[in-house]
């Protein structure tokens, strides 16, 4: 058996789980692939699958497999001094050192493990000279935002699977799950999946949205906290998932750490707008992130690349959403924006702008389109019924209840269209009710749509009221 390359990976002391095709994908794409970026949020598993990987690999570099933590570097311009530090190269006298690094490297087989490069974004052009003038060696980096050179790939890191239902068996063969059980054990080792907690344990993975570092956290919280209880307390989840391994960095030893890292290195512009975002349900176009941050627009397209570079928003690629580009954010992600949004008092603004944003769409597509202008307004508000419905409830809790009435009521052949009687009722009957002193013209027409729907529901009494 061949020797094994010098390597400083460390060893892995929990398994890589659910993450069998990644590797196997990384791995392939190592072989011809000189440098290949894992892409992903914080805490979805960037590092481990990295290591893992890099231990698959090790025995076609035979001069060396190099893990190097880029983490506690604050300045980009000691990125080349790390590098070399990890490799056990000293300067020479009239040599800088990249020209040691590329000495060093030039004619070796060699895989370097750059860990977490986001916040030193200003050195890759250092990792495209070292890859330019050694042919033999290889890069897998792991980074929030890509790298940005010639002859980079990216590779994002998705969440784990969830479940697809809340059976035991079905269950248990969620990745997701599985890491959960197995973080729960070691903290619990009496824990197990039952015909009584699956569905709970199943819950939990989903609102988690299948991010291993918030899987992680929760689980440990099963040491206090039963399933149920667990589940109840998510909605503070950036305050209930905290106290990590201590082994941990400090960003990974919080949830809110994670996101604060990533939001921390961004522009202002690029915050304003991830703040603002906080407010939009079921996802956001580039004409509502400028509404709703007060940026222009080609500002606002620059702040959203931002944000998807710095892995905090998802282009969504969903069918329904081709024609015109829709960007989501994890809703733990979301919870972290809406603190740093309320934090600095200007959710109310916000609110009032996304409100008003979608008061004047549904003004736009008439009290009632036809033919095929129905249905593509009908396709396009239904693609936005999530951030309807909070622009609704804003206006009645927060807002004005004029303003919930005209939205309400501008909606009324989408009700009756899509369906959505009961819940068009709702909303025109607690707009009517809220708003007695509106303008009779906004309560004429509110009421006869509201009108419309009761017909619509055979209920003639009350259509006749």
């Amino acid at each position: 058996m061949p020797a094994l390359a010098p390597s400083n990976l460390p060893a892995p002391v929990t398994p890589c789980i659910g993450r069998e095709r990644e590797l196997a994908t990384i791995a392939d794409r190592l072989s011809t692939v000189r440098l290949l970026t894992l892409i992903g949020p914080g805490g979805v598993g960037k590092t481990r699958l990295a290591i893992a990987a890099a231990h698959t690999v090790r025995s076609a570099f035979p001069d060396g497999v190099w893990f190097i933590d880029l983490a506690p570097t604050r300045d980009s311009a000691l990125v080349p001094a790390v590098i070399a530090q990890k490799l056990g190269l000293a300067e020479s006298p009239g040599y800088t050192l990249r020209d040691v690094l590329q000495e060093a490297l030039r004619t070796r087989a060699t895989l370097l493990v750059l860990d977490t490069f986001e916040h030193v974004l200003e050195a890759a052009p250092v990792v495209a000279a070292l890859l330019a003038a050694c042919p033999r060696l290889r890069v897998l980096a792991t980074s929030r935002a890509p790298l940005r050179v010639t002859g980079e790939q990216q590779f994002p890191v998705a969440p784990l699977a969830l479940p697809a239902g809340t059976l035991p068996a079905t269950v248990a063969r969620s990745p997701a799950v599985t890491l959960f059980v197995q973080r729960a054990q070691a903290v619990l080792p009496e824990f197990a999946l039952s015909e009584e907690n699956a569905p709970v344990v199943s819950a939990i993975c989903v609102r988690l949205e299948g991010l291993p570092l918030a899987l992680e956290l929760a689980a440990a919280r099963l040491a206090v906290l039963p399933p149920h209880e667990l589940l109840a307390r998510l909605d503070d989840r950036l305050a209930l998932l905290s106290h990590g391994a201590r082994d941990l960095p400090a960003r990974q030893q919080t949830l809110r750490n994670t996101v604060q890292w990533s939001y921390d290195l961004l522009p202002a512009q690029a915050q304003r707008l991830f703040r603002a975002l906080a407010v939009c349900a079921g996802g956001c176009t580039l004409p509502l992130a400028g509404a709703i941050s007060g940026l222009a627009e080609t500002e606002a397209l620059d702040a959203l690349t931002q944000l998807t570079e710095a892995s905090l928003v998802q282009r969504d690629t969903a069918e329904g959403s081709r024609d015109e580009a829709r960007f989501r954010t994890l809703d733990t992600i979301r919870a972290f924006a809406l603190e740093q949004l309320r934090a600095l008092d200007e959710e109310a603004a916000v609110r009032g702008r996304h409100a008003e944003y979608f008061r004047a769409l549904v003004r736009s597509a008439g009290p009632d389109p036809v033919g095929a202008d129905q249905r593509r307004w009908l396709t396009r508000l239904a693609s936005e019924l999530e951030n309807l419905r909070a622009a609704l409830r804003w206006s009645l809790d927060r807002g004005t209840a004029e303003q919930a009435l005209w939205l309400a009521a501008g909606l009324g052949f989408f009700w009756v269209a899509r369906g959505y009687w009961e819940e068009g009722r709702h909303w025109l009957s607690a707009a009517l009710e809220r708003a007695q002193d509106a303008q009779p013209a906004a309560r004429l027409w509110a009421m006869y749509q509201r009108g419309a729907i009761t017909v619509q529901q055979g209920d003639f009494t009350a259509a006749r009221q």
